[in-house]
């Protein structure tokens, strides 16, 4: 028996539960129970939006039964663990079931599920499924049976990421769905976290109303895909709806529904599951082929080989429970030709967008509206022109506007922001001028300043320590000039330039010319310098 590591995903021998890796000593064995027996798909990191790692095969060692196995990163368990909060609460049949959530240590968390086995409906596609309206009619039915369920739990729960890869369909009246890593049960995640992984398959920003028709536009997606053998991101859109009428050959009631479940945020849109199945119910399950109707394939027509199985609706002759079925062996018949190529038209049709960021994690919005994390892919109209922006703690936002014309990766890369320069450090104290003087009149004025203390003090204010003014006497002695120096409180400033004008003494008179500049401090404590 092989295995892959859990950690470096090599391909080495697991020959009991407590086998390691030979390279990175990691334990195969997850919960000494489970080990991982397919690689890492190929292009895997296209499908990871937003920590939605993806999920891949293992076997239960005890039980040899397959199991379902998503590993996500230290950094991006908070997707796993909600996807494992959502599952645990269910009990609905065609729904996996958690085994259990693990810690990896040094590699992150393993959640472990039970298996729906068969194939994929995106696997049978890619190995020649083809169906007729009949069949996918019964594909819808199932599908929308699920959704019903869902949607009447409380609160409500919604997958918001169907598409052929996250369903099984190799039973023709048995759908099971897995990959819920985007399911949310909160109300304000379903239209506010909207994350597209596959393109095509889920109703553009622009038209979104409610997460219910958004779930049910999905239904209609994949039924063209399977009609049609074309993805949706592929088709030609008109008006936010794929025209896929041209690829197909239904009848005219199935065609009306399926325009229905494209119809998100139109007035004709389902506005619940249970609608939507009532209305298929109604439908005859009949398609048109030589230009007559006739009893209709069920679809299921495997290629490869002379001979095969085809499922047949039988017309019973007594009442019966739906989706029972006869299977007998026919001789298969040649293959229908593929489709013609979508007809060449003008209509917008709905591009992909891959954003990344550096660092990545970064908030994403689109014209304003936030739609997740980076890495992110999701779909905008072609030729429209959006404007992304990111966002992230730490980092200036960045933004661009692009033009879809074409498949598009965009980076944007954020600066730090940048770090406060610390504040300069506070001024010197002024070194007084010296002033060649009388000394004896530079100590006569101190002491006539000194003399006003009371009427100075009055003037301080809490936020000053001290004023400088300029004063000059002329030849006489008398005051000639009191000028402020600095950039002084004002209020304090011009108050006691005021007591200083009305200086007067018969001690400075006679003595000379005398300029000098004046300091009063009135902290700590009261004092008057002259220079």
């Amino acid at each position: 028996m092989r295995a892959f590591c859990p950690s470096c995903h090599q391909d080495q021998p697991a020959d009991a539960a407590t086998a390691v890796c030979s390279r990175c000593q990691t334990a195969l064995a997850l919960a000494g129970r489970y080990i991982l027996t397919s690689p890492l798909p190929t292009g895997h990191a296209a499908d990871e939006v937003d920590g939605a790692c993806p999920i891949r095969v293992g076997l239960d060692l005890q039980t040899q039964d397959r199991v379902a196995i998503r590993i996500a990163s230290i950094d991006a368990v908070t997707r796993l663990e909600r996807e494992a909060t959502i599952l645990k609460g269910l009990t609905l049949q065609n729904l996996p079931r958690v085994l259990t959530l693990t810690d990896l240590p040094g590699v992150g968390r393993a959640l472990v599920m039970t298996h729906p086995l068969g194939r994929t409906l995106e696997q049978a596609l890619q190995e020649g499924l083809r169906s007729n309206g009949e069949g996918v009619r019964a594909l819808m039915d199932g599908l929308l049976r699920v959704l019903v369920q869902l949607h009447a739990l409380s609160p409500p729960v919604f997958h918001r990421n169907l598409h052929p890869g996250s369903m099984f369909w190799d039973q023709p009246a048995q759908v099971s769905v897995w990959d819920f890593a985007r399911a949310t049960d909160t109300a304000d995640d379903t239209t506010a976290d909207l994350v597209l992984a596959r393109p095509g398959y889920f109703p553009s920003l622009e038209r979104v109303q409610n997460p219910v028709e958004a779930e049910l536009y999905s239904v209609g997606a994949i039924a063209i895909h399977v009609l049609s053998r074309t993805p949706p991101d592929r088709i030609p859109v008109k008006g936010g709806v794929p025209q896929y009428r041209p690829l197909v050959r239904v009848d005219d009631a199935l065609a009306e529904f399926i325009d229905r479940l494209l119809s998100a945020g139109g007035r004709r849109a389902f506005h619940s599951a249970a609608e939507a199945l009532e209305a298929l119910r109604a439908i005859q399950g009949r398609s048109v082929m030589g230009g007559a109707p006739v009893l209709a394939l069920f679809g299921l027509l495997m290629l490869g080989g002379a001979g095969g199985v085809v499922f047949l609706r039988s017309q019973p002759a007594v009442e019966q429970p739906p989706h029972v079925l006869h299977k007998i062996n026919v001789v298969t018949p040649e293959p229908p030709p593929d489709p013609p190529p979508p007809p060449q038209t003008s209509v917008p049709a709905e591009l992909q967008l891959r954003v990344t960021t550096q660092p990545t994690g970064a908030e994403l919005f689109i014209d304003g509206l936030h739609i997740g994390k980076a890495p992110l892919v999701t779909a905008v109209f072609a030729e429209k022109s959006v404007t992304v922006e990111a966002r992230k703690p730490g980092y200036m936002s960045q933004s661009s506007t692009v033009v879809m014309r074409e498949r598009q990766v965009l980076n944007l890369v954020l600066a730090p922001v940048p770090v406060k320069a610390p504040p300069p450090p506070p001024e010197p104290e002024p070194q007084p001028i010296v002033v060649k003087s009388d000394d004896r009149l530079q100590r006569e004025l101190r002491r006539l300043v000194e003399a006003r203390e009371e009427e100075l003090t009055a003037c301080h204010t809490e936020n000053v320590d001290r004023v400088r003014f300029r004063v000059e006497l002329d030849p006489k002695g008398a005051l000639q000039r009191v000028e402020p120096v600095g950039g002084s409180q004002w209020k304090t400033t011009a108050c006691a330039m005021a007591v200083v004008k009305r200086i007067s003494s018969t001690s400075l008179k006679g003595g000379g010319m005398l300029a000098a500049d004046v300091w009063i401090y009135f902290r700590p404590s009261f004092k008057v310098a002259v220079y």
